[in-house]
């Protein structure tokens, strides 16, 4: 049995290892020393583990152990020697421990150190699954689905990084006198990982073998071609769609140890315009390039947003899916509604109209299931109603009013164009140096490398006023000193020369700023302009501080400032990231070759493929010849959620408030290992949800002392989208408490959203008498217009 496996294992341990249970001493700030118990000490205590080690009984245990503890001491002696294999076999009943055998398996003595040990695995990606998804891609004998033929992730993964595993579960106290851990201490670790593996391997056979039972069961109600090619089914009817609900209710839970393919990561990737006339096609030709494993991890989405689709051409009526909106969930499920919307209108006659009620049912059990699919589990409505009877809504909407077109502005709104080119240092013609003068529609019609005269078919360069407001407002931003209220920046490693900069002068902390302008506005030119205004500045605070210029003339954004970005050194030498979906990546591109002088940027792509990645952050690293300040880097969006989901505990450490916090040190070969200047996030939309993509956009603002957010579309959804986005730039007002009402206030939002058509719903008694007698039209009137507004 596992748990007189691991018990045996921990009294191995503590027999050659008392130092484990020592104190630590410490001193405050005040100079006072102190003790601090060890891990192991605070475990042991935790799930009340008599020390039977100990020669005499604690007062504590004398009830129930005193009688009998100097035989279970004599015994467990024994435990002291030997080698795994004869530790594990150690027989408890033939030596007349079965009570202590007992008493371990109903209380988990042997798995009181399972919390720290997994936490410490996990922190440096080394988890039973990280491992397992790794060692399938790379090692596994597999079929030509992609599926595992035999065996299970072998010990042999954690065997070469054992000390820092016990260092990172022990501190500095694993090693005693020694250099290392000694080796009683690996055969605990590797015992105790056995067990895990053990376990895994048993709950990975249930978990497949409960994903194909559930799609044969499937197959059952939707027909057993519906798997491949999502024809409708004989006798479909809406009773026959509420029944999957039922049979897909476990499926997400049992995902966990599906593993995809390279192949099947970038198809997942690809973008489909669902507006095209060809989409359904399209659609069709991915789901028949995917693997097996890779439809596991799609099917629920696709069968819901089928069978929406179909039941809202049958009716004409729309049926709202609040399944991780705007994420990739949401993507999928609109792909199955495409599917829905192309079956041919003689199938969809065919099919039974529901009645009102089987309709309203099968509303009830989708929001039912799209609540559990993404864990949503508090029901109450009480946000509704507070911020219907809220007077500061209505303070909020007329604040807003009075700022009108010119929200965000502030103090220059006065300026013309002529101050503000003095504000940030620019010539009379208002183009930063780096800038060309003019340029063309494509950068294959650049006839003069460096476009200081007209050419044929040339256009003269021109940033706008409100371009130039926006270069102004993030100089302003950074040379006002500003601190984000977050905690424990430097939480992962000492503060030493092999820091990483942006942790070392605590970047995170510098407040970013949103760019929200409508469509149409010159986005992309706002982050060229700021680039190259960055550039230039650079260029003379450096010679200010050379004295080959005197302070006087730094231009005015810059000469009083005690600081940029909280840094006395002033603009860092660092690069630029550009983040963007992966259809705009030739745009951006484009745009940077159209209005940047040739040799004025260095430009770097990342692939959107994972074999390509080191070899190009190395080349990136290497590449000085260049002034780092003149290098911008473009990655899609997707490659560096990619980069940061399967690199996630060696980039970052995850904070109870689900924020990601930047480590110390990076690997090489993920954008994360680059310090950057200003980073860009472009349709930043797509990480409203502030999940996978979210904190990789989190991650990576960490990395950056500029931080920019950019899309025409904040809020889609429900107030969160804005919560969010506005989480990424670490407003300074934004604390914790602030940010937690928030987000409760959201989900209560969208809680009432997905359920004002469902008249049945249980949930609808929460509402209050007033609403209850009729007032429910007119709170959810009054919330859409005030979200709309905003």
């Amino acid at each position: 049995m596992s748990s007189n496996r691991k018990f045996a294992l921990l009294v191995h341990l503590i027999l050659n290892n008392r130092n484990l249970l020592k104190a630590e001493r410490l001193v405050d700030g005040d100079g006072t020393v102190f003790e601090k118990e060890s891990i192991l000490t605070a475990q042991l205590r935790r799930f009340n583990v008599p020390p039977f080690w100990e020669p005499t009984c604690p007062a504590e245990f004398q009830e129930k152990w005193g009688g009998k503890w100097k035989h279970v001491h004599e015994h467990l002696k024994d435990l002291k020697k030997g080698g795994r294999a004869d530790i594990e076999k150690y027989n408890f009943k033939n030596r007349d421990l079965s009570d202590v055998a007992t008493s371990n398996k109903s209380e988990g003595w042997g798995s009181c150190m399972d919390g720290p040990l997994k936490d410490a695995l996990d922190n440096v990606g080394f988890s039973i699954r990280d491992r397992y998804l790794a060692w399938v891609k790379l090692y596994a004998e597999k079929d030509e689905q992609g599926r595992v033929v035999k065996g299970f992730v072998p010990l042999t993964q954690w065997t070469g990084r054992q000390d820092s595993f016990l260092e990172e579960v022990f501190g500095d106290a694993i090693k005693g006198k020694d250099i290392t851990p000694p080796d009683t201490a690996k055969t605990w670790l590797n015992g105790v990982i056995q067990t895990y593996l053990d376990a895994a391997t048993k709950e990975c056979k249930r978990a497949i073998d409960s994903l194909n039972a559930t799609q044969t069961e499937l197959e059952k109600i939707l027909g057993p071609d519906f798997w491949r090619s999502f024809e409708v089914p004989q006798n479909f009817e809406v009773k026959k769609a509420r029944s999957v609900f039922k049979k897909m209710q476990h499926w997400k839970s049992q995902l966990a140890w599906q593993v995809t393919s390279e192949e099947d990561d970038e198809i997942r990737e690809e973008e489909i315009d669902i507006e095209s006339p060809e989409a359904p096609k399209e659609i069709e030709a991915r789901w028949s390039r995917l693997s097996d494993q890779g439809k596991k991890l799609e099917y629920c989405q696709m069968i819901i947003g089928w069978l929406v689709g179909v039941i809202e051409a049958k009716t004409s009526k729309t049926i709202e899916v609040n399944l991780d909106a705007g994420g990739y969930d949401e993507k999928i499920v609109g792909y199955g509604r495409v599917l829905a919307r192309s079956i041919p209108r003689k199938k969809i006659e065919n099919i039974p109209a529901p009645s009102e009620s089987d309709f309203q049912a099968f509303a009830l059990e989708l929001a039912d299931f799209a609540e559990e699919w993404v864990e949503r589990d508090d029901t109450a409505l009480r946000t509704a109603i507070s911020m219907y009877e809220n007077p500061e809504v209505d303070e909020a909407l007329l604040l807003y009013k009075s700022d009108g077109a010119d929200i965000g502005v502030g103090e220059f709104r006065s300026f013309d164009d002529k101050k503000l080119h003095e504000y940030l240092g620019l010539p009379e013609d208002g183009l930063p140096l780096a800038f060309r003068r003019h340029t063309a529609d494509e950068p294959g019609m650049l006839a003069d490398p460096d476009g200081d005269k007209p050419f044929l078919n040339s256009t003269p360069v021109k940033i706008s006023w409100h371009q130039f407001v926006f270069v102004a407002a993030v100089m302003l931003s950074l040379t006002t000193p500003k601190k984000a209220a977050l905690r424990n920046i430097l939480h992962s490693g000492p503060v030493n020369e092999r820091t990483i900069r942006p942790v070392r002068e605590e970047w995170a902390k510098v407040p970013g700023i949103c760019l929200f302008d409508e469509v149409g506005l010159g986005k992309t030119m706002c982050a060229m302009a700021t680039i190259a205004t960055l550039q230039s500045l650079y260029e003379i605070q450096e010679k200010v501080k050379a004295k080959e210029m005197d302070r006087s003339k730094l231009p005015a954004c810059l000469r009083d400032a005690a600081s940029f970005g909280n840094l006395e050194s002033g603009i860092p030498n660092e690069r630029h990231l550009v983040v963007v979906p992966n259809s705009l990546m030739d745009q951006w591109a484009a745009e940077i070759t159209r209005f940047f002088r040739r040799n004025a940027i260095h430009l770097h792509i990342i692939s959107n493929t994972a074999k390509h990645w080191e070899a190009e952050i190395a080349k990136i690293l290497a590449t000085t010849t260049v002034p780092k300040i003149n290098q911008i880097v473009i990655v899609a969006a997707r490659t560096i959620q990619r980069m940061f989901t399967a690199n996630e505990r060696s980039i970052a450490v995850m904070q109870l408030d689900g924020i990601p916090r930047l480590k110390y040190q990076q690997k090489a070969d993920t954008v994360y290992a680059i310090p950057y200047c200003s980073t860009f996030l472009d349709e930043v939309q797509d990480a409203r949800t502030g999940k996978a993509l979210w904190k990789a956009f989190s991650a990576i603002f960490d990395d950056s002392l500029i931080k920019v957010p950019m899309t025409a579309t904040p809020l889609l959804e429900s107030p969160n989208d804005l919560i969010n986005l506005a989480l990424l730039v670490r407003p300074p007002s934004m604390v914790d408490d602030e940010t937690s009402n928030l987000r409760g206030m959201s989900r209560d939002l969208r809680i009432l959203k997905g359920k004002s058509t469902v008249r049945t719903h249980q949930e609808a008694l929460l509402l209050t008498y007033r609403i209850a007698s009729g007032q429910w039209g007119i709170v959810v009137g009054n919330l859409g217009n005030f979200v709309g507004q905003r």
